[in-house]
């Protein structure tokens, strides 16, 4: 597999996950539909960032931020939600907040962001 780094999107609404999929395509970009699949994927995959929805079905974004403490790795993490930023988290993890709607480039420029100062 390349170097390119990995991006996990996770969002119940395909047509975001399919965005954000295309935009991103200079990376290596898998999407999760939940919670629980992202975890999954977490595990196997060790994704450098996550970009996750917060309210979602199965385990919505703030159980699944929680939740990966119990893997035995870190990644990044971009919250996207059209609620308020008012959730209790962990902020360690969590590198930023982009509300929905975004704008497709700035989502863009905070991933660039956010990945590359995780190089340094």
């Amino acid at each position: 597999m390349s170097g390119r780094k990995k991006i996990l999107v996770v969002d119940d609404q395909y047509g975001i996950r399919a965005l954000l999929t295309m935009a991103l395509d200079k990376y290596d970009v898998k999407e999760a539909c939940n919670g629980r699949q992202a975890l999954e994927l977490a595990r196997t995959w060790e994704p450098d960032l996550m970009i996750i929805d917060m309210k979602m079905p199965i385990l919505n974004g703030a159980e699944t931020i929680m939740s990966l403490k119990n893997i035995d790795w870190k990644c990044k993490v971009l919250v996207m939600t059209a609620y308020d930023n008012n959730y209790r988290l962990d902020n360690s993890q969590i590198s930023g907040f982009i509300s929905k709607p975004f704008d497709i480039d700035e989502l863009i420029s905070m991933v660039d962001d956010i990945l590359q100062n995780s190089e340094e």
